[in-house]
């Protein structure tokens, strides 16, 4: 029989974590479990979000007072209330998910003993986010939770290497399940496709598109300064398309009127039909500062965009360099810069790295997440 499991997310607004974590829900029930989701403070939901609360497939519980930023009086409200939740619930599995959720759900997991309490990071913040001494007093937090924690899921070996090298906990205490996405993508109609060249004002460019939320870890200010090197140096008429809102937003759209490429570049904001938008780009770029994994990488991958990224995080474990995809140092808008001149100007190169992605992405379907995370909850619960 199937066990009852609890999910905690620090928030479900749009973005790949919200998806990972929705389908993995949704995914779970289907094989069997009992499944409740928990999640925190969301100002922007995720479309799945909005249907899961329509149709009440999957119980959604909303804290409040569960928050990103550190708050200590929200976040001790919040303890106290997962607390409150986990008791009435009486799990067999908490899992949580991104850091806060991760602290607190796992105290409260704690609290109860529940036998199986499973963290899945989505990633990590030992750089990139905060300066030194936040970042330690993080790491020797995840050093003390670890004890109450069963297993941590990394996305990625390098991200499981990144937790056993800082002292997070031992290697066993680790299992890598990468998240996953759906595929095959259809591909939109001439119609569809005619209308959104028209809503961008295309007219024959070539397209580099940046997807993401615009803050300062997804490094969108270093894609634009690449942009500028690229504008300044080629003779090739070139749109730059950025798709993602943020705290950054109005920041990013000065610097492109500083660097005097606002006239090419267009800020989207955030998108329901990122995959169609997709397939109007030449060369997909994540310039990233960290990253767990770099999903949007396999959505342009699906939509048979070649790619450049940032060897940061789990990106790697995508993409070898100059066979699916290229690699670039990140905060280096000189190498990125260059890395879109080759590519733009190569379509031999360009197609090649389209052709070996086929073989990349189909790794990571989402179905096979589910499956890893079932043989994951039923190895544990034995």
């Amino acid at each position: 029989m199937k066990k009852k499991a609890l999910h905690i997310v620090t928030r479900l607004d749009k973005g790949g974590l919200a998806d990972t974590v929705l389908k993995l829900c949704s995914g779970l029930q289907d094989v069997g479990y009992k499944v409740t989701c928990v999640a925190g403070l969301t100002s922007d939901p995720h479309p799945e979000f909005l249907s899961h609360r329509q149709q009440g497939k999957i119980p959604l519980i909303i804290v409040d007072e569960l928050r990103r930023s550190i708050h200590p009086y929200f976040d001790l409200l919040a303890l106290l209330k997962l607390i409150r939740i986990i008791g009435a619930e009486k799990p067999d599995i908490v899992h949580t998910h991104s850091s806060k959720a991760g602290i607190l759900g796992r105290l409260a997991a704690a609290v109860w003993r529940i036998p199986v309490c499973i963290h899945s990071p989505h990633g990590h913040i030992f750089y990139g986010y905060f300066d030194r001494w936040v970042t330690q007093f993080f790491i020797l937090l995840e050093r003390l939770l670890t004890k109450f924690t069963t297993k941590i899921t990394t996305l990625t070996h390098p991200g499981k290497n990144d937790h056993v090298r800082l002292k997070v906990g031992p290697p066993e205490k680790f299992a890598v399940i990468p998240c996953g996405i759906q595929y095959p993508v259809k591909k939109p109609g001439n119609d569809t496709l005619k209308a959104l060249k028209q809503h961008i004002g295309l007219n024959g460019e070539k397209v580099i598109g940046w997807v993401g939320r615009l803050e300062p870890i997804k490094g969108c200010d270093i894609f634009l300064e690449a942009c500028r090197i690229i504008h300044e140096k080629i003779d090739v008429s070139v749109k730059y398309i950025i798709v993602g809102d943020g705290s950054e937003s109005a920041v990013l759209k000065n610097k492109a009127r500083q660097f005097g490429i606002d006239n090419n570049t267009v800020f989207l904001g955030s998108r329901t039909d990122v995959p169609d938008l997709m397939h109007l780009f030449d060369l997909f770029v994540l310039s990233s500062r960290n990253e767990g994994l770099g999903r949007v990488i396999l959505e342009a991958m699906t939509c048979s965009v070649p790619v450049i990224a940032t060897k940061v995080g789990g990106v790697p474990e995508i993409i070898s360099n100059n066979v699916n995809g290229k690699l670039v140092p990140t905060e280096n808008s000189v190498a990125l810069a260059l890395a879109m001149e080759n590519l733009l100007l190569n379509d031999e190169l360009s197609n090649s790295f389209v052709e070996k992605a086929q073989n990349t992405f189909r790794h990571f379907h989402f179905q096979n997440m589910i499956h890893r995370t079932d043989l994951l909850y039923q190895e544990l619960s034995q």
